[in-house]
């Protein structure tokens, strides 16, 4: 099983689940060209992908979903608001595609639906966690036992007080359905870990360029870690590929604030 993201942040999110043959990406929030330079990248054609998911609406997610070429599957807000071609996937309504099967899970987000997906092929799961605004016990559930985990550290809650966001934007992003600060990134890792095995992987994603560090995400989630865990974190870049199960190697990490890092 393998996933790639191939880009995390409010510049756009993309990532390619991979197993058995069936590959399906999870959001569009770039443009076509560059989810085809991404995915070439890797070894992957844009034909070679089996459908788009849909977390929600908001554009660093939804991006190019009509113009894309894929099956969709989002929430059925997105497809009305978005005038989208799709099917309507449902929290806690179980579905497959090909060799994958997705259980949708319900976000508390400002957006009329948002939704995280977890992936199984039968032999692991990979589930992803953004676009959250508050540490959930019920929403920690949906992803217990999860061997690769995506889990948002969006913003260090000093840094969005003082950095460059107007006050609208900050009450909206620290709200309790804006999205997770690296304190409440540990405490949903927290009730994960309580609900379940511990993951082979951690990944820290939407993270802030603004409002984040790397050494504060890593502060705040690698003590709630076993010392065998590792914790990449995805950039707007994406992230190295990971395969489960890992192999003997940690994955190498991109640099987080990569000033020639490609965008959108």
């Amino acid at each position: 099983m393998r996933l790639v993201i191939l880009g995390s942040g409010s510049s756009g999110n993309v990532a390619l689940v991979e197993s058995g043959g069936t590959r399906v990406l999870v959001d569009a929030g770039l443009s076509v060209a560059s989810i085809d330079k991404r995915l070439d990248a890797i070894g992957v054609a844009l034909s070679q992908v089996d459908a788009l998911l849909v977390t929600h609406e908001h554009s660093d997610h939804v991006g190019c979903a009509a113009t894309l070429g894929r099956p969709i599957y989002a929430p059925g807000a997105t497809l009305l608001k978005k005038r989208l071609e799709g099917t309507r996937v449902l929290a806690g309504r179980r579905f497959s595609i090909g060799a994958l099967t997705i259980d949708p899970v319900m976000l508390m987000h400002d957006a009329d639906e948002t939704v995280g997906y977890v992936f199984s092929d039968g032999r692991h799961r990979i589930g992803i966690l953004t676009d959250c605004g508050q540490a959930d016990a019920s929403i920690a559930r949906g992803y217990a036992g999860c061997d690769l985990l995506v889990l948002e550290a969006n913003h260090d809650p000093r840094m969005l007080v003082l950095g460059p966001y107007p006050p609208s934007l900050q009450r909206r992003v620290r709200g309790p359905r804006g999205h997770l600060s690296n304190e409440q990134s540990a405490a949903m890792l927290q009730m994960i870990l309580a609900a379940g095995p511990a993951p082979s992987l951690v990944v820290a994603a939407h993270i802030s360029q603004k409002n984040n560090r790397e050494e504060l995400v890593r502060r705040a989630l690698e003590p709630h870690l076993p010392a065998h865990v590792p914790l990449v974190l995805a950039t707007p870049a994406g992230s190295p590929e990971l395969r489960l199960p890992l192999s003997g190697a940690r994955p190498r990490q991109l640099a987080l604030f990569d000033s020639q890092a490609p965008t959108a």
